[in-house]
């Protein structure tokens, strides 16, 4: 994807013919770690060819009369604390409507989850420990690049002409996009196997049915008074639905 290129529509030509070609690749390549390049550009690309469609006219399939009516998505818990951050500066900064629910998720996930990724709240094993440490940096770098294109890259592109410049703006929030998936991604892999271990071996996680002592100024918390598990429970929940939202394909999951 050059950056030189002006033109949406011809841009989209070229990702979806690159798509296509990848694609036969990994149906006839043979290693393991050209698969898992090939499958990493697949899903890149797809994300980039799907933020193009909203741009660009595209001929419109013709709908099967086989195929079942896509299921309709529910978002429990972004209709429930959409209203505690819609006068957020940082969610007004933005008029994309898929962008302010990301923030919403994001704000969300730090004032009410992100204390529970401690060794204070989590009794784990050492190598549990070592990921756990890990999760405020990936949050932090997420929340860097959210602030980045709310506060200073939607707006510098927002009365640009031209095709170039709205390419860059959409190849911006894909990066955006794609950090904040990755990162609850991990969320939801971590949360899961914390669970299953509580409830098996418990050799990872010691504190399972310990109770969680949450604090914050003005509120309840949405985790105090919750067992570890639970409260883990409650997160993995969370992170799948901004990984449905999000909609983003992933060749290795």
């Amino acid at each position: 994807m050059s950056d030189d290129v002006s033109d949406p529509q011809e841009e989209y030509a070229k990702t979806v013919k690159s798509l296509e070609t990848l694609r036969r690749l990994l149906e006839i390549t043979t290693d393991p770690k050209r698969k898992v390049y090939l499958e990493a550009q697949i899903s890149r690309l797809t994300l980039y060819r799907e933020r193009l469609e909203g741009v660009v006219e595209v001929e419109p399939a013709a709908p099967s009369a086989d195929a079942p009516a896509a299921p309709k998505r529910v978002l429990t818990f972004l209709s429930k604390i959409s209203k505690r951050y819609e006068r957020y500066d940082i969610v007004v900064a933005s008029k994309d409507k898929e962008i302010q629910s990301v923030v919403t998720y994001m704000l969300f996930f730090e004032d009410e989850y992100l204390a529970l990724f401690d060794k204070k709240r989590l009794d784990l094993d050492h190598m549990s420990l070592q990921e756990l440490d890990g999760f405020y940096n990936l949050f932090n770098q997420a929340k860097r690049r959210m602030e980045i294109f709310c506060n200073e890259t939607e707006s510098l592109y927002e009365e640009a002409e031209g095709g170039g410049k709205l390419l860059k703006k959409l190849k911006a929030k894909q990066n955006l996009l794609v950090e904040v998936f990755r990162f609850f991604k991990r969320i939801e892999r971590f949360t899961g196997e914390m669970i299953e271990d509580i409830d098996t071996t418990g050799r990872r996680c010691f504190n399972g049915a310990g109770v969680l002592a949450m604090s914050a100024t003005g509120r309840r918390p949405a985790l105090n008074g919750l067992t570890v598990r639970t409260a883990l429970a409650q997160v993995n929940s969370y992170a799948r639905e901004v990984i449905d939202f999000l909609d983003i394909p992933d060749f290795q999951r």
